[in-house]
C-alpha cells in the first residue's frame, strides 16, 4: 500500500473510540480496509483501460496516486473558468458544473465495479466479522474513494479563493464542496436505480462502457473548447441573466456563497441558500431510506444473473443485425474463409467491450478536431458552411473533400484495434484450422472495418452533397471514395499483420509511428490533387477506374499472405 493510502487510512481511522461504540472490530476494520486500498491501486481507471498500449503484463500498482493527480490537473484546468467573468455566482456556477460532471462520470466509470461488486458477501460475511464491521468498511471505503477525488479538485479553486477573497471565502466553501458532492452520491445512486429499472444487468455493463467512452470524448472536447469559450467571453459573461439557470442546482450553491459572502439577501438567495442547504441532506436521507434497500435489491441481479439473462435472445433486432452483416459479406466477400474472416470481425467489433474502449474514443477525438477545425473561425457559420457548399466555392470544396478524406484517421484507428485483444491467447484456434491462405481471413476482417466505419459516414456525405449541390457533384464524391479505399488499402497492408484478435497489446515502435505518419502524408496529398482537378469533370471520371483498379490489384495481395509470412510477424513480435 502506497504513502498516500496508509495516510488516508490513519485519517479515517482516529476515531477509533467511536467506532467501539458502535460496535465496530478495529482490528477487522483496519484489516478489511488495507485490503480494499491495496486492491484499489491495483485496479485499473477509465483511462488506463483506454491507454493500454503498452504490454498488458505490467501489473498497475499506483493507480490512486496517478488518478488523484489527474483529478488535482483538472482541479488546475477548472481555474480557467475564473477568467470568465468578473461576478463569482457565474465562475462558481461552472465551477460546480464542471466538478459535478467530472465527478459523477468518474465514480460511475471507475468505481462501479467496486459499487457493485458483492463478492464481499462471500468472502468476509462467512468469516467471524460483524455485521457492524462490515458495513462500516464498506462505507468508510465510498468515503475514502470519494475523498481521493474530490480533494485534488477542490483543493486549487480553494486556494485561489483564499488567496482573492480570505480566509472567510475559504470557511463557506468548504461546507459548500462536502453538500455537492453528497448531492452528487445522490444522482448517482438514483442513476443506477433508473438503469436497472429499464434495462438488464448485462446491458447496464453495455451502458456503463459507453459512458466511459463518452467521458473520455467529453474531457478531450471540453479541453478543446473551454479555452475558446473563455477567448470570447472577455471577463463580461454573466450567467444570471439567464432566467432557467434558477433551476439548474450548481447555481444554487454558487448563489449561495456569493450571497453569504457578501452578506447581500434577497428572494432568490435565500431560497439559493435554502436549497444548497437542504437539497443535499434531504438526498441523503432518501438515499438511505428508499434508495439503498432497492439498490441491494437490484445489486443481485448484476452478478447473479440468471442463466437466461446472461444466453442471448433472437429478437427482431437481432435478426436485422444479423442480416445486414450477412448481406454485406454476400456482397462483397468471396465464399469461405474470408467471408467467415469478415463476419467473425464484425460480430466481435459489435460485441467486444475492449475493442470498443479502444477504437471509439479515438474515432470521438478525431470527429472533435473535424468540429473544431471547421469552425474554429468566428465568423463561420451553419449557414454559410450549406452556402459555399451549394455555390461550390473553394472552402466548400474543402469541406466536402475534407469529411471524405479525414476519415483515414479513424479508419486506421480501427485497423489497428482488430488485432488486438486481452483474449489473444484463444487465437490457437487460428492455427488448427485447414486454411491454405490466412491472408483471406485478414481480408475479410478489413472488409468489415472498412464496411462499419468508413461505409456509412461515404454514404452520408454522399447523400448530403447530392442534396446540396446536385447529381454534378457525384462524379468528385465517387473519385474520393474510391481514393480513400486505396488509403485504407495501403493501411491495411502497413498496419494489419495479424489476424482478428488474435496478439497481445503491444507498444508501437517508431517505425510504426513513421509509417502512420506516413500513412496520413499520402491520405492528404492524394486529397490535395482531388481539390485541384475537381472542376475539371473529365479528368475525375478518367481517374475513377484507374483508382479503383489500383485499389483491387493491391487488395488482392493482402488475400495471398502465406502461413510462413503471418507466423513471422507473430515471432518477431
Amino acid at each position: 500500500m502506497n504513502w498516500l493510502n496508509k495516510f488516508l487510512l490513519y485519517i479515517f481511522l482516529l476515531p477509533k473510540s467511536f467506532y467501539k461504540k458502535l460496535g465496530c472490530n478495529m482490528q477487522h476494520l483496519e484489516a478489511i480496509l488495507t485490503v480494499k486500498l491495496i486492491m484499489d491501486d491495483r485496479r485499473p481507471s477509465s483511462f488506463h483501460q483506454m491507454r493500454k498500449q503498452q504490454n498488458n503484463k505490467k501489473e498497475i500498482s499506483n493507480a490512486t496516486l496517478w488518478g488523484m493527480l489527474s483529478s488535482l490537473f483538472m482541479g488546475l484546468f477548472y481555474l480557467m473558468v475564473f477568467t470568465m467573468s468578473d461576478d463569482y455566482t457565474t465562475n462558481l456556477t461552472l465551477f460546480f458544473t464542471l466538478f459535478v460532471v467530472l465527478l459523477s462520470l468518474t465514480l460511475i466509470t471507475d468505481f462501479t465495479s467496486v459499487l457493485l461488486d458483492v463478492r464481499d458477501n462471500f468472502i468476509i460475511l462467512p468469516k467471524p466479522v460483524n455485521d457492524r464491521t462490515f458495513v462500516l468498511s464498506r462505507l468508510l471505503h465510498i468515503i475514502i474513494h470519494i475523498s481521493k477525488m474530490v480533494l485534488p479538485l477542490s483543493i486549487p479553486t480553494a486556494i485561489f479563493i483564499t488567496v482573492q477573497k480570505g480566509f472567510h471565502g475559504l470557511l463557506l466553501f468548504t461546507p459548500l464542496v462536502v453538500l455537492i458532492t453528497l448531492f452528487t452520491v445522490f444522482l448517482i445512486n438514483a442513476f443506477y436505480l433508473l438503469v436497472l429499472k429499464i434495462t438488464t444487468p448485462e446491458k447496464f455493463k453495455n451502458i456503463i462502457s459507453y459512458i466511459q467512452i463518452a467521458f473520455a470524448i467529453g474531457i478531450y472536447a471540453g479541453w478543446q473548447v473551454l479555452p475558446r469559450m473563455i477567448a470570447k467571453s472577455n471577463g463580461d459573461f454573466n450567467i444570471s441573466k439567464y432566467k432557467w439557470i434558477k433551476l439548474l442546482p450548481t447555481f444554487w450553491f454558487a448563489n449561495a456563497w456569493n450571497s453569504l459572502y457578501t452578506l447581500s439577501f434577497n428572494s432568490t438567495s435565500i431560497v439559493c441558500i435554502l436549497l444548497a442547504v437542504l437539497t443535499p441532506i434531504v438526498s441523503l436521507w432518501v438515499v438511505i431510506k428508499y434508495f439503498a434497500p432497492s439498490f441491494n435489491q437490484k445489486l443481485t441481479l448484476i452478478t447473479s444473473g440468471s442463466a437466461e439473462t446472461n444466453q442471448p435472445k433472437l429478437t427482431k433486432e437481432n435478426f436485422s443485425k444479423k442480416n445486414y452483416s450477412e448481406w454485406w459479406a454476400k456482397m462483397i466477400t468471396k465464399s469461405g474463409t474470408e467471408r467467415m474472416g469478415f463476419l467473425f470481425t464484425w460480430k466481435m467489433m459489435m460485441r467486444s467491450r475492449d475493442f470498443k474502449m479502444k477504437v471509439y474514443p479515438g474515432i470521438g477525438y478525431m470527429i472533435v478536431i473535424i468540429f473544431m477545425m471547421l469552425f474554429r473561425e468566428k465568423k463561420v457559420s451553419l449557414s454559410e458552411m450549406s452556402a459555399a457548399i451549394a455555390s461550390q466555392t473553394s472552402s466548400g470544396r474543402i469541406f466536402i473533400l475534407l469529411i471524405i478524406y479525414f476519415s483515414s484517421l479513424m479508419i486506421l484507428t480501427a485497423l489497428g484495434g482488430i488485432v488486438m485483444s486481452d483474449k489473444y491467447k484463444a487465437a490457437w484456434i487460428y492455427f488448427i484450422t485447414p486454411i491454405s491462405k490466412p491472408g483471406e481471413i485478414i481480408a475479410g476482417s478489413i472488409k468489415a472495418v472498412t464496411v462499419m466505419f468508413f461505409f456509412p459516414l461515404a454514404t452520408v456525405a454522399l447523400l448530403a452533397s447530392t442534396g446540396f449541390i446536385g447529381f454534378s457533384v457525384i462524379p468528385n464524391m465517387i473519385l474520393a471514395i474510391s481514393n480513400q479505399l486505396f488509403i485504407i488499402t495501403i493501411m491495411s497492408m502497413s498496419s494489419v499483420k495479424y489476424l482478428p484478435f488474435s496478439t497481445t497489446i503491444y507498444k508501437p515502435n517508431f517505425l510504426s509511428v513513421i509509417k502512420n505518419f506516413l500513412m496520413m502524408i499520402i491520405g492528404g496529398s492524394v486529397g490535395v490533387i482531388h481539390f485541384f482537378i475537381y472542376p475539371h469533370t473529365w479528368l475525375v471520371l478518367v481517374l475513377i477506374p484507374i483508382s479503383l483498379a489500383a485499389t483491387y490489384f493491391l487488395f488482392s495481395t493482402i488475400g495471398k499472405y502465406s502461413w510462413g509470412k503471418i507466423i513471422s510477424e507473430y515471432r518477431e513480435d
